[in-house]
């Protein structure tokens, strides 16, 4: 019987998530996680046609849907910035946290007026399905809530990591210009040994 052959793989720490080299991986990586993000808000958005906003029946079967919708968008952003992360990469990172943050504020506007829907639908609820009712609207209330928090959250994380990103450039920038000056003054042309 023969063995087959053992692939060499670097796992070294310095080389696990080494990201920069892999352009393929990296865009098929981010095309996903924008997959991840479009894909439900798109479907659940296309779901609520047509558009019904004096009615609060639909508000209130529109909140609904949405939130069950939005955890896999916030998946798919936290997945683009984690690589933004890891490739340094500070304009995706900023797209993640504006987008988050949009998101959020939306969200931040939804939920008072959902509560005041639900408040108003339910004077025609009828007796029979009002423990249904004031569940229901629990659930999506504090899913909603949550998910205000979550995307507010993951925008600043977003933001704040992108001014990281560039401090850390501009750090390494400096270093490599004192490195050159040092080789200068050493008598050696940088990258030589």
């Amino acid at each position: 019987m023969s063995r087959l052959p053992t692939p060499n793989i670097d796992m070294s720490s310095s080389n696990v998530f080494d990201m920069e080299s892999q352009h393929g991986l990296r865009r098929c990586i981010y095309i996903a996680a924008f997959l991840l993000v479009a894909m439900p808000l798109v479907q659940g958005l296309s779901g609520l046609s047509p558009l019904f906003l004096g009615n609060v029946e639909w508000r209130l079967k529109a909140s609904t849907a949405m939130s069950g919708v939005l955890m896999v968008p916030f998946a798919g952003l936290t997945a683009m910035l984690t690589l933004a992360k890891f490739t340094q990469n500070k304009n995706v990172a900023r797209f993640v946290g504006a987008f988050s943050l949009l998101c959020g504020v939306v969200l931040l506007v939804a939920d008072p007026l959902f509560v005041l829907d639900a408040f108003q639908y339910k004077s025609i609820v009828k007796s029979q399905v009002m423990e249904v009712y004031n569940r229901t609207m629990l659930i999506t209330g504090v899913t909603m809530l949550t998910y205000t928090l979550i995307y507010v959250y993951l925008g600043l994380s977003a933001l704040r990591s992108a001014k990281v990103v560039t401090k850390h450039a501009a750090k390494g920038t400096k270093k490599v210009a004192a490195d050159e000056s040092l080789g200068l003054l050493i008598g050696q042309e940088y990258g030589e040994k």
